[in-house]
């Protein structure tokens, strides 16, 4: 999994919302990794800790797919990025 491209925060769709500087094609990739990540905690078993982790993850991907729209409504209006589908 790559490193986020936002900053670790307990208020996920706050720093989202916030992250003008964060390209759509940065918060697609984030939620690749993130339902990525989703995936392989599902497989594995382990401890409550684990358990912890893939509500954290699941959290983080309901904040992302709820901001992402917003993101790119942005970047179309101030034209900073072109807000692209990856292929």
């Amino acid at each position: 999994m790559t490193k986020s491209p936002i900053p670790a925060a307990v208020d996920t769709e706050y720093h989202l919302r916030n992250a003008a500087c964060v390209p759509t094609a940065a918060l697609a990739r984030h939620l690749a990794d993130l339902e990525a990540r989703e995936e392989d905690l599902t497989v594995e078993h382990g401890s409550r800790a684990h358990v912890v982790r893939l509500e954290e993850v699941r959290s983080e991907i309901a904040a992302v797919k709820k901001v992402l729209p917003e993101v790119e409504a942005l970047e179309l209006r101030i034209g900073n990025y072109p807000a692209k589908k990856e292929a």
